[in-house]
């Protein structure tokens, strides 16, 4: 007669193991799906504040922190302004010349 061995103790942790596995290759495939939507939506969007967004909210996914760049500070509005209006003169100016 043939001993009765426990192999359902080792087969039910095993099953554990391999179910426990199962569960991070189901999370990990679920993220890597997060992140390739979200690097398309980056690829796909159209105009600076989307692609900012989409930016974020990538690297986001990865851990990272990136700071908001769409903020202009006071100096940058004054010469992002003087600069559009010294072109704007500047293009009156070769009209008028013409």
């Amino acid at each position: 007669m043939m001993e009765n061995t426990n192999y359902s103790t080792g087969s039910g942790e095993r099953e554990a193991g391999l179910l426990g596995r199962i569960d991070r290759l189901e999370r990990e495939i679920e993220r890597l799906r997060a992140i390739s939507q979200a690097a398309e939506k980056v690829i796909r969007c159209k105009g600076r504040y989307h692609t900012e967004q989409n930016t974020i909210a990538l690297a986001a996914l990865f851990g990272v922190t990136l700071p908001p760049t769409s903020a202009l500070t006071a100096d940058t509005r004054q010469t992002t302004n003087r600069g559009i209006r010294a072109q704007e003169i500047e293009d009156e100016h070769l009209y008028r010349s013409r």
